[in-house]
C-alpha cells in the first residue's frame, strides 16, 4: 500500500507539470515570433533568440518524458487497482449464501460486476486526466481573461452544448448496459454451451447446434440493434454540438485577427491567443468529454460498489464450534422447514430427527422428495425457514459457518471438478495440509484413488481437465473417486455422502461403501443414494417424500413394514434380476 501511494504521488505532481508546460511553451514561442519580428533584418545578437530556443527544446523534452513516465506509472496503478478490483469481486461472489448466488437477481448483479471490476480501472485515468485538464484550463482561461474577456465567455458558451450533451448519453449509456444485463448473460451461457466439453456429446448426438446458434443470433441481434441505435442518436447529437463548438473558436480567431490588423496586439500575441484558445478549446472538450465519461463509469462502478456491499443477513454466530462436539453429540433436526426463495412449495417440511455418532443413517426416496435440499441444510449451505439445527442442544447458526463447514466433509451428487493437479483436488479437502503429500495419499486410497492416479503420467502433479494444456481428462467414475477423496481429506466429523457412486461400477462402490462404514465407525454419518444394495447395510433408512420423513428404520424393520421403501427395493431387485436374466 506504500508502494501504491508513491506511485500515485508521482504520477499527480506529473499530471500536475504536464498542465502547466504547455502554456510555457506558448509564451516561449510567442516571445520568439515577437523578437524575430521586431528584429527582421538587423543585426541584432542571436543569443537572445537562442536562449529562448533552447527553453522550449527543454519544455519539449520535458513535456515527452512527463508523458511517458505518467503513463507508465498510471498503468501499473490501473493493473493493481483492476486486480484488486477483480479479488473483490471473486470474494464477495464466493461469501455470499448459496441462496444468494442461486438467485437470478444475484446473478445479474454478480455478471455486472465481474464485468465492471476489469474496466472499471479506467475511472483512476478519467479522475487524473479531470485534475491535469481543469490546471490547464485555469492557466489558460487565465491568459484569455487577460486579454477579453468576451472571448472567454464565448469559449465557455461554445462547450456547454457538448458538455450537456455528454452527460445526457453517459445517463443513456448505463441505463442501456442496465436494461440489458440479461440478454448479455444469455449472450454469454449460449457462447459457452457451444465450447463447452460436457454438453459437446448431446449437442451433436441431438443436432443442437442450429437450435443454440439460432438462440445466439436472436439475442444478438435485438441487443446489437437497440446498441446501434443507441449509439448513432449519440453520434448524431454529438456532431451537431462539434459544429457549434467549432463556430464559437472561428469567431474567437477572426476577433484576435482584427486585433492584430490594427494593431492592438503584436503577432506574438496574436499566435500566443489563438494557441491559448485552440488549447483551452481543446481542453474543455476533452475535460467535458472526460467528466462524461467519468460520470458514465461511476454509474457503473455505482453498481459494483452495490454489488460489494451487499452481504447475507447476519445469521451466524461467532462462537467456534467445539472440537469433537459433532461426533460425540450428533446432530438434530428440530420441526425444520425450508423453501427456495420465490417459492410456494416447502421443499422439506416439519423434519424432526436425529442423526446419531456411530450410527450410518442412510437417505432415499423419490426425486424431489427433498433429499439433497435436506443435505444442503445440514451442511449450512441454507438456513431453515423455521425450526433448527442444533449440537448438542445448541443451534449450529450460533456458531460461525466457518467452523462448523471445518467439521464437514460431503460430496454432492454435482460435486465439482477442478482444473487443478490430482493432489490438489484431493488436498483442496484440507487446504492447510494441500502440500502434506502423504495425507493426500491417505485420502486417496480412502477413496479408492490411488491406482487412478499411479496410472496418470505425473502422478500426484498431474494435471486435470481440458482447461489448461497438458490437462488429462478423466471419466465421471475417476472424477467421482477423487471427489471421495476429498472428502476423507478432511478427518471430518459428520460425513454426508450424495449419490457417492453413481458412476462408478458395481465392484468398485461395494469397495467404497465397505471403507464409508470402517472410517465412520466414530462419526456422524449420512449417505443418500438411489442404490439400495448400497443403502441396506446402513443402520438406519429414512424415507423422505414430498419433503417429510414417512419411513424411519433398518432395511428389515422397513421391508417388514411393505411401505414406500420396500415397495421401491422390490422394483429396484426386480429390475435387476430381469437385467440378469
Amino acid at each position: 500500500m506504500a508502494s501504491d501511494r508513491r506511485t500515485a504521488s508521482w504520477v499527480i505532481l506529473l499530471r500536475v507539470i504536464g498542465a502547466i508546460v504547455p502554456l510555457a511553451q506558448l509564451w516561449i514561442a510567442k516571445l520568439v515570433i515577437d523578437h524575430i519580428v521586431s528584429h527582421a533584418g538587423a543585426s541584432a545578437s542571436w543569443r537572445p533568440l537562442g536562449a529562448l530556443i533552447g527553453i522550449e527544446l527543454v519544455l519539449v523534452l520535458l513535456q515527452e518524458t512527463v508523458t511517458r513516465y505518467g503513463s507508465l506509472l498510471e498503468t501499473v496503478l490501473s493493473d493493481r487497482l483492476a486486480r484488486h478490483l477483480s479479488a473483490s469481486v471473486m470474494g464477495q461472489s464466493m461469501s455470499l449464501g448459496l441462496d444468494q448466488v442461486e438467485s437470478a437477481e444475484v446473478r445479474d448483479e454478480i455478471q455486472r460486476a465481474t464485468v465492471q471490476a476489469g474496466g472499471r480501472s479506467a475511472l483512476l485515468g478519467q479522475l487524473l486526466g479531470v485534475m491535469q485538464q481543469s490546471i490547464s484550463i485555469l492557466s489558460l482561461f487565465a491568459a484569455v481573461v487577460g486579454t477579453s474577456p468576451g472571448l472567454a465567455l464565448l469559449l465557455l458558451a461554445a462547450v456547454t452544448p457538448s458538455f450537456v450533451g455528454e452527460t445526457h448519453h453517459a445517463s443513456l449509456g448505463h441505463a442501456f448496459f442496465f436494461t440489458w444485463t440479461k440478454t448479455r448473460r444469455e449472450m454469454d451461457y449460449l457462447r459457452r454451451v457451444a465450447s463447452d466439453i460436457g454438453m459437446a456429446k448431446e449437442i451433436r448426438l441431438w443436432g443442437l447446434a442450429d437450435f443454440f446458434q439460432s438462440r445466439f443470433d436472436e439475442a444478438s441481434a435485438r441487443y446489437l440493434a437497440e446498441n446501434e441505435a443507441v449509439q448513432g442518436h449519440r453520434v448524431r447529437a454529438a456532431t451537431i454540438l462539434g459544429w457549434l463548438s467549432t463556430l464559437g473558436h472561428y469567431v474567437a480567431v477572426a476577433v484576435f485577427a482584427a486585433q492584430a490588423l490594427t494593431g492592438a496586439i503584436t503577432i506574438g500575441t496574436f499566435t500566443f491567443l489563438i494557441g491559448v484558445f485552440q488549447r483551452a478549446r481543446n481542453s474543455m472538450a476533452q475535460l467535458l468529454s472526460t467528466s462524461a465519461r467519468l460520470y458514465e463509469d461511476s454509474l457503473f462502478a455505482r453498481d459494483m460498489f452495490r454489488f460489494l456491499e451487499r452481504c447475507p443477513p447476519r445469521i451466524w454466530g461467532f462462537q467456534e464450534l467445539p472440537e469433537g462436539v459433532i461426533a460425540r453429540a450428533g446432530i438434530r433436526f428440530e420441526g425444520v422447514s425450508f423453501r427456495y426463495p420465490g417459492q410456494d412449495r416447502w421443499a422439506v417440511r416439519n423434519l424432526t430427527l436425529s442423526l446419531n455418532p456411530g450410527e450410518r443413517m442412510a437417505l432415499v426416496g423419490p426425486n424431489g422428495a427433498g433429499k439433497t435440499t435436506m443435505v444442503k441444510l445440514l451442511t449450512g449451505l441454507y438456513v431453515p425457514d423455521t425450526g433448527a439445527i442444533t449440537v448438542d442442544g445448541v443451534s449450529i447458526t450460533d456458531y460461525s459457518v466457518e467452523s462448523l463447514r471445518k467439521r464437514i466433509g460431503a460430496v454432492f451428487q454435482d460435486f465439482a471438478r477442478f482444473d487443478l493437479t490430482a493432489g490438489e483436488n484431493i488436498g483442496i479437502g484440507r487446504v492447510e495440509a494441500i502440500d502434506n503429500l502423504a495425507e493426500i495419499v491417505r485420502a486417496a486410497e480412502r477413496g479408492r484413488a490411488t491406482e487412478l492416479i499411479s496410472r496418470l503420467p505425473a502422478g500426484y502433479s498431474q494435471l486435470l481437465g481440458r482447461e489448461f494444456e497438458g490437462g488429462v481428462h478423466l471419466s465421471g467414475g475417476e472424477w467421482q473417486r477423487l471427489a471421495l477423496s476429498r472428502a476423507y481429506m478432511r478427518e471430518a466429523e459428520l460425513i454426508v455422502l450424495d449419490e457417492p457412486t453413481s458412476s462408478l461400477d458395481a465392484e468398485a462402490e461395494y469397495q467404497l461403501f465397505r471403507e464409508f462404514l470402517r472410517i465412520t465407525t466414530e462419526k456422524v454419518a449420512l449417505l443418500v443414494s438411489h442404490r439400495f444394495s448400497t443403502v441396506r447395510a446402513a443402520d438406519r433408512i429414512l424415507v423422505l417424500q414430498d419433503g417429510s420423513i414417512i419411513e424411519d428404520g433398518s432395511h428389515a424393520d422397513l421391508m417388514v413394514r411393505a411401505g414406500l421403501y420396500a415397495r421401491m427395493f422390490r422394483l429396484q431387485a426386480s429390475q435387476y434380476s430381469t437385467h440378469v436374466e
